[in-house]
């Protein structure tokens, strides 16, 4: 995506991981790797912020990711190698996934199951109705209305701001 163009997201739930890679195979996409995270995600009330922990990944990059954002927006991404440099999250929820990533035109695709939430997929891209397309042919049964976060929160009655 180029300067200045804003980046839409949106993720959805599947009912099978495998029918979904395969629907996004034959409309084009190319499979781009496989890749596994755990995220330990605290909330407060400007936002939140993430530490991933990569446990497998398709790109180069470090091990741990400490993401700070508001609503959509990204405000910080810092990497870091070493567990003993990253900074200690109290008061957090924790959740992993296993992913596999797809580009499809101008879009990325990630296919993930995630603990305790199941199967869905999240699709990057700047064209709103080519995502809401694509979202419709590769079979999505919900359009979630918010982040992975705060699904992952209320799942776990996670209910204390910082």
């Amino acid at each position: 995506m180029g300067a200045g163009v804003k980046m839409i997201e949106k993720r959805g739930k599947i009912k099978d991981l495998n029918e979904t890679k395969l629907s996004i195979s034959k409309l084009g996409g190319v499979f781009l790797g496989q890749y596994a995270f755990i995220d330990k995600v605290t909330f407060n009330a400007n936002g939140i912020q993430k530490l991933r922990y990569v446990s497998r990944n398709n790109k180069p990059g470090k091990r741990y990711i400490l993401i700070v954002k508001c609503g959509n927006e990204v405000l910080s991404r810092v990497e870091f190698q070493n567990e003993e440099d990253v900074p200690k999250f109290e008061n957090y929820i924790e959740y992993s996934r296993i992913g596999y990533e797809y580009k499809l035109d101008d879009m990325k695709i990630f296919v993930e199951d995630i603990d305790r939430f199941g199967a869905s997929v999240e699709i990057e891209g700047n064209d709103e109705k080519e995502i809401d397309d694509l979202l419709e042919k590769i079979g999505v049964v919900e359009v979630l209305d918010k982040s992975l976060a705060e699904v992952m929160k209320d799942l776990d009655g996670y209910n204390e701001i910082i």
